[in-house]
């Protein structure tokens, strides 16, 4: 990653690439991590080798103290929290984002455990494709009452469960998502649109006077686009690689800085 936490940009793997041609050799450390005990207290330090220490770290508590600089949690306490409110629904999949879904969502916002749905991690995925997409979370596809292909499918029975307010999935690593509302499907170009469109309601955002700008790959939608204008916000589209928004993380023209 860049010094503000980016994607690594286009220059950085570039030149990557470039010492990697010049490598005849590498070491590696005796025994590897065998004496590393991922277990162990939070700040517990193992020493592998004379020059590299492992730090034991809560990634929990960490990735929680960074959302709640960007978002209303009390807010969103309350949103979810009453009786009779709206509903969610998420889908680990079965992968990394399964634990952080348990902590953010049941143990910061108090919403119901049964909000989860897959979120222990298996090795496997539990047999499924951890990809957020109507095909593969079809289990999810079906609980929000559409079919695979987007269209809605029939409403379920007056006597049966009601339908979720919002349905969410993640991939295998945390990084992909798909929002659902009960009977459609919110495409991931759409979702950005709809946060660029409310930023005002979002702390991070709000903070610094709203975002210095929005960016989306070649292929995605122009929702994007629409928004980005009716706000003025400057707008940038990019070849597909997170190195390119990587590119755009880090000019000073964007952040007002000198260096």
């Amino acid at each position: 990653n860049g010094g503000l936490g980016q994607p690594a940009d286009e220059k950085f793997t570039e030149a990557a690439y470039a010492r990697s041609l010049e490598i005849s050799s590498y070491r590696t450390v005796a025994g590897g991590a065998d004496g590393v005990d991922l277990d162990a207290p939070v700040g517990t330090e193992f020493s592998i080798g004379a020059a590299c220490t492992v730090v034991i770290v809560d990634p929990f508590a960490v990735y929680v103290e960074c959302l709640k600089e960007c978002f209303d949690f009390d807010a969103l306490r309350s949103f979810w929290g009453g009786s009779g409110g709206p509903t969610l629904l998420f889908d680990g999949m079965h992968g990394a984002g399964g634990p952080f879904a348990q902590r953010v969502l049941v143990e910061e916002l108090g919403m119901d455990p049964a909000t989860l749905m897959r979120c222990d991690p298996r090795t496997d995925f539990g047999g499924c494709h951890p990809d957020p997409h109507l095909t593969y979370a079809h289990e999810l596809v079906a609980k929000m009452c559409f079919r695979p292909d987007g269209s809605a499918a029939p409403p379920p029975a007056p006597d049966g469960p009601a339908l979720p307010t919002l349905g969410a999935a993640n991939d295998g690593d945390g990084d992909r998502n798909m929002i659902a509302g009960a009977g459609f499907f919110v495409t991931p170009s759409d979702s950005m649109a709809l946060i660029l469109d409310n930023w005002e309601a979002i702390p991070h955002f709000a903070d610094q006077g709203g975002p210095k700008g929005a960016a989306r790959s070649m292929p995605s939608s122009a929702a994007l686009d629409a928004v980005a204008t009716a706000k003025n916000i400057p707008l940038f589209i990019t070849p597909t690689g997170w190195k390119f928004f990587g590119n755009l993380m880090s000019p000073k023209e964007l952040f007002g800085r000198t260096d």
